[in-house]
């Protein structure tokens, strides 16, 4: 019974998956038929947006959660291992604490 469920999910998601890809190759059709008759590529022409700093409409977004940070804290070096002082890369007890 769960087999079959989550097979009809995985069929829907990859429908899904592959109705956004009919969507987006209607979407740009116009851009890639210029770019084949120029004898380019679309991701040629993205470039091409991209250095003369014109907004591309189907570019790469950033996408920007409240809720996920965008850099992790690092630790202060990276050879400091754990609490215990333990190195990560030589294996030896180093004194952290004093």
């Amino acid at each position: 019974m769960l087999g079959g469920v989550l097979y009809i999910l995985c069929v829907l998601i990859e429908a899904v998956i592959f109705i956004s890809h009919l969507i987006w190759r209607f979407r740009t059709r116009k851009i890639r038929a210029q770019a084949k008759s120029e004898g380019k590529t679309f991701d040629d022409i993205s470039e091409e947006y991209k250095r003369e700093n014109i907004e591309f409409r189907f570019a790469e977004r950033e996408v920007k959660l409240p809720f996920f940070s965008r850099k992790r804290e690092a630790p202060d070096s990276i050879e400091t291992g754990d609490s215990l002082g333990v190195s990560i890369f030589n294996n030896t007890y180093k004194e952290t604490f004093v």
